[in-house]
């Protein structure tokens, strides 16, 4: 993976926006072991959970809950799986893996510029690189009902010194977009895998060739509030409508003219 130029990069920067900023415009801070954060309208809850088992367990729980892997193949090799889960059954999931609350709760709601949807970047090889996960989403109607789209897709931000100057340069990979709609009653479950290391050299020096948590999905994944990689945890995307979008539409009588309701 190179490095694209520096004015390719200005460029990226433009459309990325603020997607870099620790904190969502639209999200007061919360800190650790914070209860879920006041819901208003229709949108995106993030929560990122802390990791107790390991990661045939994890997968085994996956399973066993009818959860449904939708990560294509490029995104399994660097080690992003999405799996996506009905959400009454998420409890047990975090009974079996977690057994914890929640680290870091957030209420993204609706976004439609790009912003970190992990609560900071995660560096790598040696501070000198760095990760997030911009994303954006929205909410809109279809035909059966209230749906989120989410829409994400993984940064790797070098710092350059060129001269004088420190040039900052992103790279974007374009198989590894991820696009997920979410129904009133399923939620995306995001875990680490195994794969390809997001930087070779950094593999080695850090976790002396065991390079299996520094697949980009397992550093994106690292500890939050450690940042170790011996430490991880797992992010769940949960979707809100308000209770007026959730309301079915009203039957209708075909024997009763169209017309306001009854009072």
């Amino acid at each position: 993976m190179k490095p694209i130029s520096f004015i390719s990069a200005v460029l990226a920067i433009s459309v990325v926006g603020g997607c870099m900023s620790n904190e969502p415009h639209t999200v007061p801070e919360y800190g650790e072991r914070a209860a879920s954060p006041r819901i208003v309208g229709d949108g995106l809850e993030v929560r990122i959970y802390p990791l107790r088992a390991d990661r045939d367990e994890v997968r085994r729980a996956l399973v066993g809950l009818d959860a449904r892997l939708t990560s294509s193949n490029a995104l399994i090799l660097r080690g992003l799986e999405y799996y996506e889960l009905e959400l009454d059954r998420l409890d047990a999931l975090v009974d079996v893996v977690s057994g914890d609350g929640p680290g870091n709760v957030r209420w993204i709601g609706q976004s439609f510029t790009w912003q970190n949807l992990i609560p900071d970047r995660v560096p790598v090889e040696s501070k000198a690189a760095w990760l997030a996960l911009p994303g954006r989403t929205w909410s809109t109607m279809m035909e059966d009902g209230p749906v989120v789209y989410i829409e994400a897709m993984p940064l790797i931000g070098y710092e350059r010194s060129v001269g004088s100057e420190t040039r900052v340069e992103l790279v974007r990979e374009q198989d590894l977009r991820m696009e997920s709609i979410l129904g009133p009653d399923r939620c995306l479950v995001l875990v680490g895998g195994d794969g390809l290391p997001v930087v070779e050299e950094a593999a080695e020096e850090v976790s002396g060739g065991e390079d299996l948590e520094l697949t980009l999905g397992g550093a994106l994944l690292a500890d939050t509030g450690t940042g170790e990689v011996s430490s991880r945890d797992f992010m769940v995307f949960i979707p809100h409508f308000t209770p007026a979008r959730l309301q079915p539409l009203r039957s209708r009588d075909p024997r009763r003219p169209e017309g306001p309701p009854e009072s």
